[in-house]
């Protein structure tokens, strides 16, 4: 197995101070689980960077990397990991298409294990294999619901032009989310996230149920919008410090199993939140 790790940031790679950096959870490569990272040590690694406006190569290394463990940096979860930095080494062309990332080779994952699916609500299945962006929706809110979120308002669908599907806080994260099962929502919704991210950067959000106001001072919480798909998790942009990220349906699945089957106190659950 090998990891080919490509950043634009200064010093990276052959003078990071301390030996040591990070990436943030999303970019963990999609073929690997998170714990099974936090397992590695001395993983053969390709170091490169390229200057974050151009295309071409500043210098590529050989080397490793060891110790990964998850942090948190700015209110966000991390994973940091030393650094080995090797030799020189000359490009391989293979790579020249890959943009700033993590990325992994030959990756022999441990046996699968069977997910206790027991304690799974029918509408599970509905979730995994609906085309109707309305059950999509429906359901999808159902599961936040499940999930433990008691501080969750969704938004009546005929009032939703232009608008969010809903909004939750916990502790101290706050987050406006829209389901979709749009391929193309990144660029549908481009002015849609700018608002979301707007709205959590004003720092109140205003919510009307049964013809009553309440308002929610969030300038001092961790701000998100999640865009809930079926699709993968990745961090999509971040705006004024609000991070935008696609969160597939599938992760918020495995925490309510999660939730369900082993002990999370409400600071665990929080940092899984977070993270996902």
């Amino acid at each position: 197995m090998k990891f080919i790790m490509i950043t634009t940031w200064w010093g990276h790679w052959d003078n990071i101070r301390g030996d040591s950096t990070y990436y943030s959870t999303t970019m963990v490569p999609s073929k690997i689980k998170k714990e099974e990272i936090l397992k590695l040590q001395n993983v053969e690694t390709l170091f490169i960077k390229i200057p974050s406006d151009k295309d071409f190569i500043t210098g590529c290394w050989t080397g490793k990397t060891t110790n990964f463990r998850e942090e948190m940096q700015s209110g966000k979860p991390i994973i940091r990991f030393d650094v080995i930095i090797g030799l020189r080494a000359s490009f391989p062309t293979q790579y020249q298409d890959l943009k700033s990332g993590w990325y992994c080779e030959d990756w022999q994952s441990s046996p699968a294990v069977v997910e206790d699916k027991s304690f799974d609500p029918p509408f599970f299945d509905i979730l995994n294999t609906t085309t109707d962006h309305k059950h999509f929706e429906t359901h999808a809110y159902r599961l936040l619901k499940v999930l433990g979120l008691h501080t969750l308002y969704k938004f009546p669908m005929q009032d939703q032009s232009g608008k969010s599907d809903g909004f939750f806080v916990f502790k101290s994260l706050a987050v406006i989310f829209d389901m979709t099962l749009r391929k193309d929502f990144e660029q549908a919704k481009k002015v849609q996230m700018e608002n979301y991210c707007g709205q959590l950067k004003n720092g109140m959000i205003e919510i009307i149920k049964g013809g009553k106001k309440r308002e929610f001072n969030v300038g001092s919480n961790a701000r998100q919008v999640w865009i809930i798909t079926n699709g993968s998790s990745r961090e999509i942009r971040t705006i004024d410090g609000i991070t935008i990220k696609e969160v597939p349906i599938k992760n918020i699945m495995e925490l309510y199993r999660k939730r369900i089957q082993d002990d999370l106190d409400e600071a665990d659950f929080e940092k899984k939140l977070l993270a996902l």
